[in-house]
């Protein structure tokens, strides 16, 4: 989920030692990714508060009115098309010369003939928000001549933060400010909740009932009366605004405000259109309905948790409000709604009634239970101050025995061997203590509480990752080194050592992948570990696919069972986009059933992929299409950087993948077949829906872990000369060249160095059903100059070898 901070209300809370950029490094390298940075309001010279002293309508025009309007120091005549610019309202005004944070520049211009001397601005047009359907109108005591910056502060920037869905106490100004509180050892400043209770006592003014404790874990509410609804003040506007949330008046702009500010969703009611005075949690029925705040009548269902009064639903928990008790500006009482709802249950009413609100996002994440007396009473206590009113004495808190905290035992050689690094135990806790775990020493191992907003921390790998991101991911190398016998001690067992080896190589051996395909020029992606059945079906149709229990959607409800159903959903991605030519690959994990156990396999694999082009249109020749060749290439490049030389390339049989058995082929490296290599299926490539041809190479990575520490032995250079000959031969259709490379090297021996096909012909000099194919051979020892007789010798041996086993004929 994307939130946005501004920086100048996150600087409240926490101190702020570092420049914006790298503010955005740490935010991200602590896991809470700043994907955007944007600068609200920039500023503009010349804009300043204007009190406009006459608006009346434009003696050529409609729908334009001529203002007078004084700005401290003149009097301008400005011509407004805006259809909200009234007498009396003190606004934005842009002089002549003034150049807007759009480019404009503000001239003095004649409009249906009377001269206008500057312009009264949007929001829009001050770059303060997207609001462009009348003026920005100002508060009635904003000082007049003064520069527009001096009431709405400096321009404001504003993180947008993707958080994480097991860190929903990131969702809040004070949740990131906690982080970068823990970042640089300082001071957490808290919002303030002190109340002054001058109502009477709550309990006369409204009851609370649960009648769904499982769904409902604590529910806290305080009422406010004589309050005064109408706008919200200007700082809290602007704020909001920047935030994202529309503002709509005083009391229902603070609870929008307390969420953002310390991520606990409120609800204020009209506590006097609530019957009885009294709210009742239960779960609805299939045959209600109900009408929510935006007017929408919707079906509920045994899934929706409900709150009603004595009469009827007022609110659909954790997701919004209804419409029969909403904040109007007749509203005098209200009642301040603060609940932790069960994940489960409002993700469920979410999906029934089809309906996500930035309160259900955060509710179905899971919020602090110790969180909502104190979010209540702050945003009692912003009532109080924005709308007037006096504050109930006392709260209602109806809530099941809260649970304890988990207690979790850390192994400070476990944090060694798990990150690769020596992190002593001093600094383990001071890590844990400025992210507010509670933390004591016991003999050595360290037992730890995490604070009640940290629900998500459960086990010690859980520690160790929080120790990790404040230590800094920056700091731990990225391929760890093989401890030596002295690192080793009692607690390092010859089973952990194994693991951290076996990681050390799995590590080694991507990055080595990584390095070669990037070098070679290819793109490395990321695609969706979920795609559809289908897909799954069509590219191993040997292997039933894994389903998902909750998918996101139908088109990704299954975990992929190789990279060719989810890399071609890319492939095809691009081509829709006219980007026909591609090197891409991944390296990633795939899902498979295990017989022997309920959890999958998950091997790694890699996919090659490349489509249209060889190189790019030149003048010094055609570009050719990729063909088999190219992606064979490809494949055993990578192949023989493991040290693989024998790679064989034996017809495909159809029933391993997704391609087309009469341009695809197996690798063999022995009897283990090390990938397979081609042009995806016709029947693939039209589920896809792709146009043109696609050649696909897929590797197991998981046998080349294996291989990943053998490195080629240096040879030396040859000291005598080698001899090459040709020899041609005519043999079945059905024989194949792999057949005779193979009795030509059996029947040579160590003579003959290499030899290479290099003419393949079918024609009037070769009788029907055959071929002839043609080879170099080159001979070499390493001791001595081959004579020609010794040569001759060699290759008489090997055409008659062939004629035994083929029954071959010699094509002169």
């Amino acid at each position: 989920m994307i939130i946005d901070v501004p920086v100048s209300w996150l600087r409240e809370y926490v101190d702020i030692p570092w420049p914006l950029e790298e503010l955005t490094h740490r935010l991200t390298m602590l896991g809470l990714e700043v994907e955007h940075v944007a600068r609200q309001g920039a500023s503009a010279e010349g804009v300043v508060i204007g009190h406009v002293l006459l608006a009346e309508k434009h003696p050529n025009a409609d729908r334009l009115s001529l203002c007078t309007v004084h700005t401290g120091d003149e009097m301008l005549e400005i011509v407004c098309g805006a259809p909200n610019v009234a007498t009396g309202q003190r606004v934005a005004v842009a002089r002549v010369g003034t150049v807007l944070p759009g480019g404009m520049e503000i001239r003095q211009a004649k409009i249906r003939g009377v001269v206008s001397n500057g312009m009264i601005c949007s929001e829009a047009e001050l770059g303060l928000s997207d609001e462009a359907d009348g003026i920005m109108v100002l508060a009635s005591d904003a000082p007049v001549g003064r520069p527009l910056s001096d009431l709405i502060g400096d321009p404001e920037v504003i993180l947008s933060i993707n958080v994480g869905t097991n860190r929903p106490d990131c969702l809040s100004l004070v949740g990131i400010a906690r982080e970068v509180a823990a970042l640089t050892r300082g001071a957490l400043r808290l919002p303030d909740a002190t109340l002054q209770e001058t109502g009477p006592p709550v309990s006369e003014e409204a009851s609370v009932a649960v009648f769904a404790p499982d769904d409902c874990p604590r529910f806290v509410g305080r009422v406010v009366k004589n309050v005064h609804i109408g706008p919200s003040p200007d700082w809290m506007v602007r704020r909001l605004k920047a935030a994202g949330i529309r503002p709509i008046n005083n009391v229902v702009d603070v609870t929008n405000y307390v969420m953002l500010e310390l991520g606990q969703p409120l609800h204020a009611y009209d506590l006097d259109r609530l019957a009885g005075r009294s709210l009742i949690v239960r779960r609805a029925s299939e045959t209600e309905t109900f009408v929510t705040l935006d007017g929408q009548e919707r079906g509920l269902s045994a899934e929706v948790l409900m709150i009603a009064d004595r009469e009827r639903y007022v609110g659909a928990a954790g997701v919004m409000g209804g419409l029969n008790t909403e904040i109007t500006p007749e509203t005098t009482h209200v009642f301040l709604e603060g609940a932790c709802w069960t994940p489960d249950r409002i993700r469920a009413g979410a999906r029934r009634l089809n309906l996500a609100t930035d309160a259900s996002r955060r509710f179905e994440r899971g919020v602090d239970p110790e969180l909502q007396d104190y979010a209540v009473a702050r945003a009692a206590r912003l009532v109080a101050e924005t709308a007037g009113g006096q504050i109930g004495n006392g709260v209602i808190d109806v809530r099941v025995a809260p649970t304890s905290a988990p207690v979790v035992r850390l192994r400070p050689e476990r944090v060694h061997l798990l990150l690769g690094v020596a992190i002593g135990s001093p600094e383990i806790c001071d890590i844990l203590e400025a992210l507010r775990f509670e933390v004591k020493d016991e003999d050595g191992t360290l037992i730890v509480t995490p604070p009640s907003y940290r629900r998500d921390v459960t086990r010690e790998a859980d520690l160790i990752e929080e120790i990790a991101r404040l230590y800094g991911y920056d700091r731990i190398d990225a391929i760890m080194s093989t401890p030596s016998p002295l690192d080793m001690d009692e607690s390092m067992d010859s089973a952990r050592m194994q693991y951290r080896i076996q990681r050390q190589v799995r590590e080694t051996t991507v990055g080595r992948i990584r390095d070669l395909l990037t070098g070679a020029g290819f793109t490395e992606i990321v695609s969706h570990s979920f795609v559809h059945p289908d897909q799954n079906r069509a590219v191993m149709p040997h292997i039933e696919g894994l389903m998902l229990e909750n998918p996101l959607s139908p088109e990704l409800s299954a975990m992929r069972a190789s990279l060719a159903a989810s890399v071609l959903n890319v492939v095809r991605w691009n081509m829709n986009r006219q980007v026909r030519d591609m090197c891409i690959f991944e390296v990633a994990r795939v899902y498979r059933p295990c017989p022997d156990g309920p959890l999958p396999d998950e091997p790694v694999e890699l996919c090659i992929v490349m489509t249209g082009r060889r190189s790019e249109p030149h003048w010094s020749g055609v570009a050719d299409p990729v063909n088999f060749f190219d992606i064979k290439g490809v494949a055993d490049f990578v192949l023989d950087r493991f040290a693989l030389d024998n790679i064989l390339a034996v017809p495909y049989d159809g029933a391993q993948g997704p391609f087309d058995p009469s341009s695809a082929a197996r690798l063999m490296v022995g009897d283990v077949c090390a990938g397979f290599c081609g042009r995806v299926g016709e029947a693939v490539r039209q589920l896809y829906d792709l146009r043109e041809p696609v050649w696909m190479a897929l590797i197991n990575v998981e046998y080349l872990y294996g291989l990943s520490s053998v490195r080629r032995v240096y040879r030396a250079m040859p000291k005598f000369p080698s001899v090459e000959r040709d020899l041609a031969v005519i043999v079945a259709e059905k024989i194949e060249h792999q057949a005779i490379a193979e009795t030509l090297y059996e029947s040579c021996g160590p003579l003959l160095e290499r030899l290479a096909l290099f003419d393949v012909y079918r024609g009037k000099q070769v009788p029907a059903g055959k071929k002839s194919l043609a080879y170099a051979m080159w001979f070499r020892a390493a001791d001595r100059t081959l004579t020609d007789e010794e040569v001759n010798t060699l290759q008489h041996k090997a055409v008659a070898c062939l004629k035994t086993r083929y029954d071959v004929e010699l094509r002169v």
